[in-house]
């Protein structure tokens, strides 16, 4: 490797491994340090952080979409092996977890379902109704 032309006397190889060396040092030193200034600016802050966020993702939204397309197209074989290797023998394991999830949630389950079958009761009654004339007219042909 070849060393580079300092562009000031004192920019050398040696004191810039020297200064690395000391904010390794340093940071290694203050980690708790700034993770607890960190927590504390991120509780604070919460709303704040949220709508920057929110305001990136409105901003960037259809790129980020048109980016995660391309990529499943590009990459559609290699995704789908990698969720049938993590699935591979899990089944019980997982569907153990889906069976504690409802048990777990069904009083808040059944109070979605029934909000929402108060608030859509017609809608729900039309579509019964045109599947049942559909099925009818289908067994009549």
């Amino acid at each position: 490797m070849t060393k580079m032309t300092p562009i000031f006397e004192d920019d050398d190889e040696e004191n810039r491994e020297k200064v690395r060396a000391y904010q390794r040092k340093y940071y290694e030193a203050n980690r708790e340090k700034r993770l607890a200034y960190h927590r504390k600016y991120n509780e604070e802050n919460r709303e704040k952080i949220a709508a920057q966020r929110r305001k990136h993702y409105e901003r960037n939204r259809e790129k980020m979409l048109a980016n995660q397309l391309e990529y499943y197209k590009k990459n559609t074989e290699k995704i789908l092996a990698q969720q049938r290797k993590y699935r591979e023998g899990k089944h019980e394991k997982i569907a153990a977890y889906h069976r504690k999830y409802h048990e777990e949630n069904r009083e808040k389950r059944l109070a979605y379902q029934r909000k929402y079958y108060v608030k859509n009761r017609e809608k729900i009654k039309a579509q019964q109704l045109a599947r049942y004339h559909a099925k009818k007219k289908q067994e009549e042909e």
